[in-house]
């Protein structure tokens, strides 16, 4: 009997997991549509829906070596913020160096949603597959001068001083495990001590401003 519950137990506790990774569902309603076509891949954010609400600013592809078949009805994917503990389950979490590349490849996403210059957005996207994929940049018509370039400022920059909280990864699992990986938000300049220290001052300082003024006026 005891057996049994053990087994019955295990069996429910697989099934609670497989719910939670196909807990959300990822949709590309319009398909690549308005995407910039840049080396011969469709390249830059992609508007997408996630459990049927948009995301805010869509997603970005982060993997050259898969393919995703758009549009779909939609796939299941894990959702993991941009953190050692959440990264666990992305495609390449097992990369030595897999939390720093996907920090560079959400830096290089916000540097795309800051142009509308197609070519830019191309030469950015290419910078990000080639983070994970080495052999991305090898392809007719890119301008490898210019991927190298973000490249190299993405290796620059400094993580501490990057506020990444609304980064989201999308790895596809189930019948579409084989598609590829998204990224989605943007990252923001952690202010320094400093910066904070004078804003605090001055804050104190119309407060004390404004009481006084309050004073004089009753």
């Amino acid at each position: 009997m005891k057996k049994i519950m053990i087994a019955g137990l295990v069996l429910a506790l697989s099934l609670v997991s497989a719910m939670a990774v196909s807990a959300y569902t990822i949709s590309i309603p319009g398909g690549v549509s308005g995407m910039p076509y840049y080396g011969g891949e469709y390249t830059g954010p992609i508007a997408a829906n996630l459990d049927g609400k948009t995301i805010a600013g869509g997603i970005t592809c982060v993997d050259f070596k898969s393919m995703t078949y758009v549009p779909n009805p939609g796939f299941g994917v894990t959702l993991e913020s941009l953190t050692p503990s959440s990264l666990t389950g992305a495609r390449f979490a097992t990369d030595i160096n897999a939390l720093l590349k996907y920090q560079e490849a959400a830096w290089l996403n916000t540097q795309i949603h800051l142009t509308a210059d197609k070519t830019t957005i191309g030469e950015i996207q290419f910078a990000i597959w080639t983070l994970f994929t080495p052999s991305a940049i090898n392809q007719t018509g890119i301008n490898v001068a210019s991927v190298n370039n973000w490249l190299g400022q993405a290796a620059l920059i400094n993580p501490s001083l990057f506020d990444f909280s609304s980064i989201r990864i999308y790895t596809p699992t189930g019948p579409y495990a084989s598609n590829q990986e998204f990224i989605s938000g943007d990252v923001a300049p952690v202010p320094e001590p400093g910066t904070m220290a004078l804003l605090g001052f001055g804050m104190f300082g119309l407060a004390i401003f404004g009481k006084r003024r309050m004073n004089k006026e009753s």
